[in-house]
């Protein structure tokens, strides 16, 4: 057998791996995946945005507190409302029935009864606390007595193990808790 020459017919074969074709076809799949990851990134702030400015911020304080104008205040300093999702007392460590802090004290307190110039507001489950706005849970008209005694009666409650936690959420459901003893918000 005769070994065959190649052809001049024949052109060689040259191995070329990149050729332009190639390279423009990867170099838009590489633009094509930086573009998705690019969205995928934007979206995720995006949402974050979003979240953010409808956050509820609950807090509980005290104004005026040697004043004849005491106030125990449940106030939303966020930049969106709080639903209310669940209101937990404990005390002497047994979990109340009751799911309202106001409704507790006038209820296990005969002292409360006494008190003539005290006002207060039921804070409970199912209930919205507009952004910016807040709820005098008890509050004192013009009368230093009743503040005190408003206070000795809170803190004799509180030394027997009054605890409290309220549960509420915000209108996109990011579920946040306080008690009795927050310095701010834990989000759940």
């Amino acid at each position: 057998m005769e070994e065959q020459e190649p052809s001049s017919e024949q052109p060689l074969k040259q191995k070329t791996v990149w050729n332009v074709d190639k390279i423009i076809g990867l170099s838009a799949v590489v633009v094509s995946l930086a573009a998705c990851l690019l969205i995928a990134y934007q979206t995720f702030l995006m949402r974050e945005q979003q979240l953010l400015s409808a956050l509820p911020f609950l807090s509980l304080g005290n104004e005026g507190s040697n004043t004849p104008h005491f106030r125990y205040v449940l106030s939303n300093q966020g930049i969106g409302p709080a639903f209310i999702e669940d209101v937990k007392i404990t005390y002497k460590g047994k979990v109340s029935d009751v799911h309202d802090l106001a409704a507790f004290f006038i209820q296990n307190s005969d002292e409360f009864k006494n008190l003539d110039q005290v006002f207060h507001s039921n804070v409970f489950p199912g209930m919205l606390i507009p952004a910016g706005s807040y709820i005098a849970i008890f509050e004192v008209a013009n009368s230093i007595v009743d503040t005190e005694n408003l206070h000795k009666i809170m803190n004799s409650f509180y030394k027997e193990g009054l605890t409290f936690e309220l549960i509420y959420t915000s209108v996109y459901g990011e579920r946040w808790r306080i008690t009795e003893s927050s310095l701010a918000p834990e989000k759940l």
